[in-house]
C-alpha cells in the first residue's frame, strides 16, 4: 500500500460522511405548520418538567391522531418525546423537543403572512424637558 492509498480512504470516508450528513431528510422532522404548538407545548413541559403540562399537550397530540392530522413521522416524534418525559428522562425529552423546534423552517404561506403584516406605528412616551440643575 502506498502512502496515497493511506491518504486516500480517510479522505474518502470524510467525504462520504459529508455527503450522508447533507442528504435532505436527515434529522429532525418538518412538522406540519398546524402543528407546530404542539413542539411549543413539548418543549414548554419538558423544559418545566410539569407532568400536567406534558399530559395536556399529550392530550392535544391524540386528538390530532384520532383526527387522522398528523403524518406518521410527526406522530412518532411526537410519542418518543412524551413518552421519554413520562419515563422521567426530563432530559433527554427536552433536548428532543428543542432540536424538532429549532429544526422547524417557514413554509411559503409563513414568509407571505410576515411579509404582508402591518405593523402599528409604535407609541413613543410624550418628551419631558430635562430637570434645571440649581
Amino acid at each position: 500500500m502506498t502512502r496515497s492509498d493511506c491518504l486516500r480512504k480517510p479522505l474518502l470516508g470524510l467525504v462520504a460522511g459529508l455527503f450522508i450528513f447533507s442528504v435532505p431528510g436527515c434529522g429532525q422532522p418538518q412538522v406540519e405548520p398546524q402543528h407546530r404548538r404542539l413542539i411549543l407545548g413539548l418543549a414548554t413541559a419538558t423544559s418545566a418538567q410539569k407532568s400536567d403540562w406534558l399530559e395536556q399537550t399529550a392530550s392535544e397530540i391524540d386528538a390530532a391522531r384520532k383526527s387522522g392530522q398528523l403524518s406518521e413521522t410527526t406522530d412518532r416524534v411526537f410519542t418518543q418525546i412524551v413518552q421519554l418525559a413520562r419515563a422521567g428522562d426530563w432530559q433527554r425529552a427536552r433536548e428532543l423537543a428543542y432540536a424538532l423546534r429549532d429544526a422547524q423552517r417557514p413554509t411559503p404561506e409563513d414568509i407571505q403572512r410576515v411579509q404582508q403584516r402591518q405593523m402599528p406605528e409604535p407609541k413613543l412616551p410624550p418628551r419631558r424637558p430635562f430637570p434645571q440643575r440649581p
